[in-house]
């Protein structure tokens, strides 16, 4: 783990090395800083990209922390609400007879259901659980839906595809052509979700962040600059844990 000295913090930071070209920086919900940088890219330089970067980084810090004082613990009760496609639908939560938890939703509202033999204090990790697996169901049917869309039109083969939950990732695509994607995506809208399949399956045709990849993504939307800015800007609020 490194650190640095932003605007008089000592702040983590982490190096995710890859095949890349460029420097790419970002700040996670936990408010630590990720640096994704070439494999052979030195130390040194880091360290002068973040110094680049310092006032950029202390502005983002102090309004990370802004947002973070205003969050509140989701304490998944009936009538709160949760993300789907970029809207937001009420949860009603059930307490029933018998030994099942499930969840659903019908396009207008979320359901979930623990059996009141759960004790009241574990009664919120129950429902965060059967939430979590419910958004991970709806989100293998809607990114192999879009997925199988795209790879159409922009001719190319999908081997394999994985729903995961990833920190610093929205998805990944491997030299063998499976994709990863991070089931936090069927939160964000629709067309933000579309920019992620549309960049990891451009990732087949182009395996880097060269100005050809570029391209390639911009052919098939236009727009990606914004889904890419709207990552940035709300990607800590696609979450279970709190309501911002």
């Amino acid at each position: 783990m490194q650190r640095v000295q932003i605007a008089d913090k000592n702040i983590e930071y982490v190096i995710i090395r890859n095949n890349r070209k460029t420097l790419e920086l970002s700040i996670n919900e936990e408010g630590k800083i990720i640096i994704k940088a070439p494999r052979r890219c030195s130390k040194e330089l880091i360290e002068r990209f973040l110094k680049e970067k310092e006032t950029w980084l202390g502005n983002r810090l102090k309004a990370m922390e802004k947002l973070q004082k205003s969050r509140r613990i989701r304490e998944f009760c009936d009538g709160e609400k949760l993300l789907y496609s970029g809207q937001e639908y009420t949860c009603k939560v059930e307490v029933k007879e018998g030994s099942r938890m499930y969840g659903g939703f019908d396009g207008k509202e979320f359901t979930i259901a623990i059996p009141s033999s759960i004790k009241y204090d574990d009664r919120r990790a129950a429902c965060k659980e059967v939430a979590l697996q419910l958004y991970k169901k709806i989100a293998k049917r809607v990114l192999q839906d879009r997925t199988s869309h795209y790879s159409k039109i922009i001719g190319v083969h999908v081997n394999r595809i994985y729903i995961k939950e990833q920190k610093t990732l929205w998805g990944s695509c491997s030299s063998k052509n499976n994709i990863n994607y991070n089931w936090k995506l069927v939160m964000a809208p629709l067309w933000v979700l579309d920019y992620v399949v549309i960049h990891e399956l451009c990732h087949i045709l182009q395996r880097n962040h060269s100005k050809l990849f570029w391209l390639e993504v911009e052919k098939y939307m236009p727009n990606y600059k914004e889904a890419v800015e709207w990552l940035k800007q709300h990607g800590r609020k696609l979450q279970l844990e709190y309501i911002y």
